[in-house]
């Protein structure tokens, strides 16, 4: 699938998967209220992505195994 092809799924069904390298596959969603085919994966929204990439590695890594766990938010903390 091309970045193109991505967008184009992603408008169209409010989610894709994204197969990171070295890293556990995950969802990426319009919104926490978006259904997806394996509810197991993490979802997570642009939004926590730009909070997330100030983090330390381990950092994040502990964060999104939490949301996952507790099927939660990230929420800005200002």
């Amino acid at each position: 699938m091309n970045v193109n092809n991505a967008g184009e799924i992603f408008a169209k069904r409010g989610w894709v998967e994204i197969k990171p390298k070295d890293r556990a596959n995950f969802y990426l969603v319009k919104n926490n209220m978006v259904k997806v085919p394996d509810t197991t994966m993490p979802r997570i929204t642009k939004e926590e992505i730009k909070m997330l990439k100030h983090l330390a590695p381990d950092e994040r890594e502990l964060l999104l195994e939490a949301k996952n766990l507790f099927k939660g938010e990230i929420l800005c903390g200002k």
